[in-house]
């Protein structure tokens, strides 16, 4: 959702770069793949489909994003197809088309190799499109990562730049440290006993917080925790996770129960929250699973919020202000208090959760033949051109 929060230009080019993404669904079963279309046409995701056990076999190499394979897809007991994905190196994700939603369905999956499951029936589609993008959401990220570099340093490199992609990666690898320190689960409910026991022996800190004022207040400063489960046996969940996604496009919210509650799962993903998880049912493996996926999400889009503010601080500091990255961004992510500059650029990424820009301390002092920032409307007006059609 961060992508969203800016400009069509944003848009467009986060459109151009999941174009890209290719799934590979291993099924025979037509209702399920017409279902899988619709999900990858919400997406925009391309999608191609092997029907058999043996176009799938030949199929499932390096260069997929993802496979979906149908548990019927097999002979015998083993899953010899998840278990072909598992092995491909550099490997796509599999992700397994089960039955039911049941303890059995899901160590199936585990146990073949898949890192999600997808149950049926399959009736909700905000359901299998949250999951679907809960995956692939990490690669188009990378990839529009590569191409905004790529595309704004050739800019500023023609704007008379030293090449600078060194200092800034020293800068993000500074703030990934800083991430990875953060706590990974506020759990909102008043009992965190449960998830604490679950999560037990993982690494995972979780925060207890037991109302929506007080999540709302800690989301707003740095440092605080990068995934929020919510148990959904509160009153006001669904309030809850519409609030939640309103406060902030770069928070992850899950949704947890211990029974299989799955129209209240279901509207809560409707509502914003990213996925569901029932313990009682899926058990402590996938809800270690999806927090450690949505904690990696989470720590994504604060890295690329922040790449955003470094970028665009160092266009207007070297008179590169007229690209498409600063035109494109019509408001911030969210208002934060700028007590040097008001202009937006600097305030895109409240991701940057306290980790300041020093455009001066990243570069190197400019010698004399680079030309100083320019107002708006000179003659330096065009470099860092549109992105390319894709």
């Amino acid at each position: 959702m961060l992508l969203e929060t800016l400009g069509p230009r944003w848009q467009d080019l986060h459109q151009q770069v999941k174009a890209s993404v290719r799934v590979l669904v291993a099924s025979a079963e037509r209702d399920a793949v017409a279902f899988l279309r619709d999900a990858s046409r919400v997406l925009g995701i391309r999608l191609e489909v092997a029907p058999s056990l043996s176009e799938a076999q030949s199929r499932i190499v390096a260069g997929w994003d993802l496979v979906v394979v149908d548990r019927t897809l097999r002979r015998g007991r083993r899953h010899s197809l998840v278990e072909r994905v598992a092995a491909t190196r550099p490997g796509p994700q599999a992700l397994l088309l089960g039955d039911s939603l049941s303890l059995e369905a899901t160590g199936e999956a585990l146990q073949a190799g898949a890192v999600e499951h997808l149950p049926r029936p399959l009736e909700d589609l905000d359901h299998a499109v949250a999951r679907l993008a809960a995956l692939l959401d990490p690669g188009v990220l990378r990839r529009l990562h590569e191409r905004l570099l790529r595309e704004v340093m050739a800019a500023l490199r023609r704007a008379g730049l030293p090449p600078m992609e060194g200092p800034l990666a020293r800068r993000l690898f500074a703030l990934r440290r800083v991430l990875a320190q953060r706590p990974s689960v506020a759990y909102l409910d008043a009992d965190t006993e449960g998830v604490r026991r679950l999560l037990g022996g993982s690494g995972t800190v979780v925060t207890g917080i037991d109302s929506l004022e007080a999540a709302l207040a800690w989301g707003r400063r740095p440092g605080a925790p990068l995934t929020v489960v919510l148990g959904a046996a509160h009153p006001e969940a669904l309030t809850w996770v519409r609030r939640l996604r309103e406060e902030s496009p770069l928070f992850e919210i899950l949704v947890c129960s211990e029974a299989a509650d799955l129209d209240l799962a279901l509207a809560a993903i409707q509502a914003g929250a990213t996925d569901y998880v029932a313990w009682d049912v899926e058990g402590a493996a996938f809800l270690r699973a999806r927090l450690e996926r949505a904690a990696a999400r989470a720590r994504a889009r604060r890295l690329f919020a922040h790449l955003i503010r470094l970028l665009a601080a160092l266009a207007r500091r070297y008179g590169v202000e007229e690209t498409w990255l600063l035109e494109a961004l019509p408001r911030p992510l969210r208002p934060v208090p700028a007590p040097v500059s008001s202009d937006p650029s600097s305030q895109v990424a409240v991701a940057a959760d306290g980790v300041e820009v020093e455009v001066d301390d990243l570069l190197p002092v400019p010698t004399s033949d680079v030309p100083p920032a320019t107002e708006k409307g000179s003659s330096r007006r065009g470099v860092g051109m549109a992105p390319a059609a894709g």
